[in-house]
């Protein structure tokens, strides 16, 4: 999926995270971000290592797991198209705990530290 800048700031300027921000910036912000895409039942995040990658989901939903005391995984959350996930990866050197897998077909616009 080609998804231009204008269109990449529209999504921006509809996300919490990016109120308040002037459009030169949401265009720098837009111009940097990756465009990737996941089909269904694929790994987003494994849940191992260290993080560099920051998703906002630009169409699809995702499922969040985290393994519990007997090490079997449990859905903690369900995302959508708006949400985003990881950005404690932008934030420091925070291993991910979560494995988040695409619910169906998604499309992630994402953003390296």
């Amino acid at each position: 999926m080609d998804i231009n800048n204008p269109q990449r700031m529209v999504f921006l300027k509809k996300i919490h995270l990016f109120h308040g921000l002037e459009d030169d910036q949401i265009g720098e912000i837009a111009s940097a971000l990756e465009v990737e895409t996941f089909p269904a039942g694929k790994d987003i995040l494994k849940g191992e290592g260290k993080g560099d990658r920051f998703y906002l989901i630009y169409d699809g939903d995702v499922g969040v797991t985290r393994k519990n005391k007997q090490t079997k995984q449990n859905e903690i959350s369900t995302l959508v198209t708006g949400d985003h996930f990881a950005e404690e990866a932008l934030l420091g050197d925070n291993s991910r705990p979560a494995v988040v897998i695409a619910r169906e077909d998604t499309t992630t616009l994402s953003l390296t530290r």
